[in-house]
């Protein structure tokens, strides 16, 4: 038993890669919240992440909207200053507006973490589902005038369900341009505040207006 086990052994370990001199390590894998920029024929040609950087697609990834960019989460490997996708999903990002029977678009959602960056709020789901779809809108509250010169916008996010019964639990992301308010509001002196519907009533956020850029968008 005792030889049978050893030569189990060795089998085992005969599988596993060995580390050479010549050999490089896999590049790791990225999964970024970013916009996509893509070009007249409808290929992804840059990621442009929120912090700034801005990298070339070097795989050809196609059949999306021509000369335009939107938000979207990227599976990706970084290599210098290129990018290799492996998949993109868009990420739903409504402009906000005003609603007349917002109060009704209510229904409470999960929320595991809410952040600005790249000019927008962004906003980790947790949705109770069974596979139907919901609507989601930013509906606009207003700007309110504070001390200083400062102002102070406030949305909240509307959430319909519909009939999609309540089976299982999966994570969304939603995102809220805020390059509409760039006219009106400065990033670092103004905020925002957020209010979502939540199983324990409403709770809202307060947020740093951030810098905004205005998305491509097609012809």
């Amino acid at each position: 038993m005792k030889r049978a086990a050893f030569a189990l052994m060795l089998s085992a370990l005969a599988l596993l890669p060995s580390c050479g001199d010549e050999e490089t390590p896999l590049a790791p894998y990225r999964e970024d919240l970013l916009e996509v920029c893509t070009d007249a024929d409808g290929f992804a040609s840059q990621l442009l992440r929120d912090d700034g950087t801005c990298l070339a697609v070097a795989n050809r990834v196609g059949g999306l909207p021509a000369d335009t960019s939107y938000r979207v989460m990227a599976l990706y490997t970084e290599e210098g200053k290129s990018a290799r996708l492996v998949s993109l999903a868009q990420v739903l990002a409504p402009l906000p507006q005003t609603y007349l029977h917002g109060a009704s678009m209510a229904d409470p959602v999960g929320v595991e973490a809410v952040w600005s960056g790249g000019g927008y709020i962004n906003l980790r789901l947790a949705l109770k589902t069974g596979g139907l779809p919901h609507t989601f809108g930013f509906d606009h509250r207003g700007i309110e005038d504070g001390a200083a010169g400062s102002r102070m916008l406030h949305l909240t996010l509307l959430h319909d369900q519909g009939i999609d019964p309540l089976y299982y639990t999966r994570t969304t992301y939603v995102a809220c341009p805020l390059y509409p308010y760039a006219a009106g509001l400065t990033a670092g002196r103004d905020s925002i505040t957020l209010t979502v519907p939540t199983d324990d009533g409403a709770q809202t956020w307060k947020l740093a207006f951030p810098a905004t850029r205005r998305p491509r968008t097609g012809s």
